[in-house]
């Protein structure tokens, strides 16, 4: 009978103790929402709408944003090549206080080197007034940032910080109005067109998501590309074989090797001729082109992950342009 009471008790505590680290937990996450400011908590629930600037251009050309973790602010740079949330340098990663061992990952870069990399996991993190409630955190390799710089001179491992993946944003769309220095984070395509920012003037394309990179399908002269669209590239690369083993540098440099096309169709629409410089793309899977920075500064791009809906349109040039910005276009 003493067995028995005594199994009842030791029952009792261990679901006494269950129900307080539960409640702790709770109490944890609802503590944090409180000690939010009133515009963060705005965006946290329902319909948002945020206008974000582009705090920099790298020399790279690559846009980077003010990012805050934990108190300490730093410069992102947008790369939607990375899938995932957050990447940040390895000593920066020491500095985090709140962060979750998870796993080892495996990451490669475009010319086909693979390293190994921690992902944790931290409360949130903020982007402007955005906050974004736990993100998985990936110490990222400077070697394979250092990849996908391809003009840029005198970058060295201390200019780079972090970087913001296209999975952070998973959840919403995001316009990328790089050409004017600014994102939009917003809730649905629903909200973002009540702002009176109609996407009927946009070319719209299915978003391919089952390699877990950003592509979609376009024609050229020459047949059809799948293109990864990766804001992380200098500049807009296609698949070469290289049979002639020219070195990285003639074939950057040496305009004569670029690929030209006239034009460049996505949804039966031409958006105008397009240049690539020719790389031999070494991904764990094949990929035709990379549209890099050089695309995006040149069109307006605006991602629905939710729908997997791509929505692109080439800026107006010159006297154009600027009219469209006076009447507030997106």
């Amino acid at each position: 009978m003493k067995k028995i009471k005594n199994n009842k008790k030791k029952t009792v505590l261990v679901l006494f103790l269950i129900v307080v680290g539960l409640l702790t937990l709770w109490g944890y996450r609802y503590y944090n929402f409180l000690h939010l400011h009133p515009k963060e908590r705005e965006l946290g629930k329902g319909a948002f709408y945020a206008v974000q600037p582009v705090a920099h251009f790298s020399s790279g050309q690559t846009a980077c944003l003010n990012v805050e973790i934990e108190g300490k602010e730093f410069i992102a740079e947008l790369d939607l090549g990375f899938s995932g949330d957050v990447g940040v340098n390895p000593e920066f990663v020491e500095q985090i206080v709140e962060k979750s061992f998870i796993k080892m990952s495996s990451a490669w870069g475009f010319r086909g080197n693979k390293h190994e990399e921690r992902i944790f996991n931290i409360p949130k993190l903020k982007i402007g007034e955005t906050v974004f409630p736990y993100p998985i955190l990936r110490e990222e390799n400077l070697y394979l940032w250092r990849e996908s710089r391809l003009i840029e001179k005198n970058m060295g491992p201390a200019q780079y910080i972090g970087a913001i993946g296209w999975r952070l944003f998973k959840n919403m769309t995001l316009f990328l109005d790089l050409g004017r220095s600014k994102l939009v984070f917003c809730d649905s395509v629903e909200t973002f067109e009540m702002k009176q920012h109609s996407l009927q003037s946009f070319i719209k394309a299915p978003l391919l998501l089952d390699r877990d990179i950003l592509e979609f399908e376009t024609e050229t002269p020459t047949g059809t590309l799948r293109c990864f669209l990766d804001s992380g590239s200098t500049g807009n690369l296609i698949h070469f074989a290289n049979p002639e083993e020219f070195s990285f540098r003639e074939l950057i440099y040496n305009e004569q090797n670029h690929v030209k096309f006239p034009s460049f169709t996505i949804e039966g629409k031409n958006i105008g001729p397009i240049t690539f410089y020719p790389l031999p793309l070494k991904f764990p899977f094949h990929v035709d082109a990379v549209l890099g920075m050089n695309f995006l500064l040149e069109n307006q791009v605006f991602i629905d992950f939710k729908n997997k809906q791509l929505y692109i349109r080439p800026y107006l040039k010159s006297k154009k342009k600027k009219e469209m910005s006076q009447k507030g276009d997106p």
